[in-house]
């Protein structure tokens, strides 16, 4: 109370000091819902912010599953490749091998 003496003086109830405490009330009470709600705004944000996060975390994660099956399927075709070449070896030799005995014994 003595802070509306300080700001209003020492003249009672007169209807313009009504007035004004009146404003000065509704611009506290506006003060505080805009702070609650922007309070509010906030932690809803947070939450779409740490959701859009964990959503982006799983295709993060996906992705890298998607990235390490191509490295291994990579592998494996590559693991193919030198089997194919050591078996092509192999075929050419015994190939030229036969065609060698086959032109001998012509």
């Amino acid at each position: 109370m003595r802070m509306w003496k300080i700001v209003l003086g020492n003249k009672g109830n007169t209807r313009s000091n009504v007035i004004i405490k009146g404003t000065i009330v509704i611009l506290i009470l506006s003060l505080v819902v805009t702070i609650v709600m922007a309070r509010r705004v906030m932690m809803i944000n947070e939450k779409i912010y740490i959701t859009t996060l964990q959503h982006n975390l799983v295709h993060i994660n996906d992705s890298k599953i998607y990235l390490e099956q191509i490295i291994n399927d990579y592998e494996n075709l590559s693991n193919y490749e030198l089997e194919l070449n050591s078996i092509a070896e192999q075929f050419t030799s015994c190939y030229t091998a036969n065609y060698s005995s086959a032109q001998k014994s012509d």
